[in-house]
């Protein structure tokens, strides 16, 4: 059961990770949960630039793409915390697997 569980899980996360998805529709982010809404009166353009300084400040990785006369802005950090549970899974594969081999290769024998 963790064999495939980990194996299932581990390609959609290695997908999301390093190769993820930035262009979205506007009802995608209608239905997220959004913490905080502000509002400036200043133009797009400084907007976007205020933006990207506020979070690298905060230590982000930023990747940005420009299609047709939009712009897609995917700021993210601590992405290797998403693979926490498939190394403690793989873990126990390998503690497994070591006690089954020592317990076939092995041998006991009382020292007297």
């Amino acid at each position: 059961n963790i064999i495939v569980c980990t194996l299932t899980r581990l390609a959609p996360k290695l997908r999301k990770a390093f190769h993820p998805k930035l262009e979205i529709e506007a009802k995608e982010i209608s239905v997220l949960k959004i913490k905080e809404k502000f509002k400036k009166n200043i133009g797009l353009d400084t907007a976007k630039k205020e933006l990207k300084k506020e979070l690298r400040s905060r230590h982000y990785r930023l990747k940005e793409v420009r299609r047709e006369n939009k712009t897609f802005l995917l700021a993210r950090k601590r992405i290797l915390g998403w693979f926490g549970a498939d190394v403690v899974h793989i873990g126990i594969l390998i503690i497994l697997a070591g006690g089954i081999i020592s317990g076939a290769g092995g041998f006991r024998k009382n020292l007297t």
